[in-house]
């Protein structure tokens, strides 16, 4: 009983059958469990229920009634710009790069779900 880690008189029946046989073998296997300290504290009737919460009612909401509206950032994205020049058979070239940080307004509208995002 303890090696099956406690599995209740009905289930210590069946697994005793698959190997063994004799009369009155599921009687002994509920004394067994009815006797069994662990079993009666933790058995699953004994245990006291929880309350459960009122469901929730959910509003119809009309578009744009809930707007949700977010922040993001900053990003630094790293650009690099080229300008060309040409002199009289020469052409060159000026490399400049800067760091440029990016913020996000991300707004959701809750009745569609509809992500907008504006940089």
């Amino acid at each position: 009983h303890e090696n099956l880690m406690h599995p209740g008189g009905r289930r210590l029946d069946n697994r005793v059958r698959c190997n063994f046989t004799c009369p009155g073998l599921a009687t002994m296997a509920k004394e067994m469990t009815i006797k069994c300290d662990n079993c009666s504290e933790n058995k699953l009737t004994n245990m006291v229920k929880d309350g459960q919460l009122p469901l929730k009612q959910e509003k119809q909401l009309k578009p744009f009634d809930l707007l949700s509206v977010n922040l993001c950032g900053p990003w630094q994205i790293k650009c690099t710009f080229v300008k060309t020049s040409t002199t009289k058979n020469k052409r060159s070239y000026t490399r400049r790069t800067t760091v440029v940080k990016i913020l996000a307004l991300t707004m959701i509208n809750e009745a569609a779900s509809w992500p907008e995002i504006a940089p």
